[in-house]
């Protein structure tokens, strides 16, 4: 854990109120962060130190871990990293490329102090600060525009296979005999496999894809210290699709999936999933997560529910600031889209570097 990722420029500890006994508000040092986080039931890998780690080196964001404290005790703690927009303007947001995190808090008193004190203990130069969650807080404004699906992993595979629609089944039997194999490590074999597949999907879907180093740092400060897997599937010797699965706590995550467009009649995906399900069940994680999907994404989210997934709202909680738009509805994407669609690869990744430093 290195303390040099924790860059809050500003020193941050004011009391709530003028008694010795009030509660402060004060920024965290990772170690502090981390043993919070390691003993809260409800944290997940994005609030794991290496992921935010990962994130402010990647992407040059400064990181602040700003929490809610008593005698020593934390009440109430956020992770932000602070994020600019191509014209400068600068936001916190908790946090970007994470999907959803629930607000860790000792109790929702606490909860609602930190929040009620954020907008007047940080800088005024934030044109806004977002708490990507899953559930509204009491903020001035929450909005949702992505939808997450979980299944209950809590009981044996043989009652998960039976929540499955009649047509993952049929298509599980289709990969079967189609002669597919699944394998699954953290080496980079694995990740290489899938970012060839990842960057074929983004670009035939004219979506900018990250950078190869943020992958490959995700393998190394990720998936190698036991915080995940890729899962493979193959077709005579030939990776058809891939996936990127991230555990911590109580909760095994598919987080980037990816395939061949000419296997899909294979149904490697659904293979994929099905391992991935199967993985996480044995290795005692209570909650499988599919992820964030777009509300408009109609195909997707009926995808995930024939899994037996459950579906729930997930939140932007804006402290300061108004609503914006979802980044994949963005003006940006919306232009940028077509010409990804026949740019040569290396012009999806340099429009990647870009569009996700600015656009988290």
């Amino acid at each position: 854990m290195t303390e040099s990722t924790q860059t809050s420029d500003e020193p941050l500890k004011q009391q709530m109120t003028g008694r010795d006994d009030s509660p402060s508000i004060e920024h965290l040092t990772l170690r502090e962060w981390q043993a919070f986080v390691a003993s809260h039931p409800r944290s997940t890998v994005f609030h794991h130190h290496r992921w935010l780690e990962l994130l402010s080196a990647q992407y040059a964001m400064k990181l602040k871990l700003v929490a809610l404290r008593r005698e020593g005790e934390i009440l109430a703690a956020i992770p932000f990293l602070e994020c600019r927009s191509f014209l400068g303007s600068r936001k916190l947001i908790s946090l970007p490329f994470s999907d959803v995190q629930p607000f860790l808090q000792q109790s929702p008193k606490d909860g609602e102090q930190l929040l009620s004190a954020l907008d007047a203990h940080l800088p005024q130069n934030y044109r806004s600060i977002v708490i990507r969650c899953d559930e509204p807080l009491p903020t001035p404004y929450s909005t949702s525009h992505f939808v997450r699906h979980e299944i209950n992993l809590d009981r044996p595979f043989a009652e998960i296979e039976k929540t499955f629609d009649s047509n993952i089944r049929r298509n599980l039997r289709r990969a079967q005999e189609g002669g597919l194999r699944f394998d699954s490590g953290v080496n980079r074999s694995l990740m290489e496999d899938f970012y060839r597949l990842h960057l074929a999907t983004r670009k035939k879907h004219g979506v900018p894809i990250q950078p190869k180093s943020y992958f490959l740092r995700l393998q190394k400060e990720i998936l190698e210290p036991g915080l995940g897997i890729v899962g493979r599937v193959s077709h005579n010797d030939r990776a058809v699709a891939a996936a990127v699965f991230l555990t911590y706590n109580q909760t095994f995550l598919y987080k980037y999936g990816a395939s061949d467009i000419n296997a899909l009649a294979l149904r490697p995906n659904d293979l994929l999933l099905y391992h991935g399900l199967r993985v996480g069940c044995e290795r005692g994680y209570r909650q499988f997560d599919f992820g964030v999907s777009d509300r408009a994404q109609d195909g997707l989210r009926r995808f995930k529910t024939k899994w037996g997934a459950v579906e729930s709202d997930a939140f932007h909680c804006y402290v300061r600031g108004e609503p914006e738009e979802a980044r994949t509805n963005s003006l940006a994407l919306r232009t940028l889209s077509p010409a990804l669609r026949v740019a040569p690869a290396w012009c999806c990744r340099a429009l990647g570097e870009l569009f996700y430093r600015y656009s988290p």
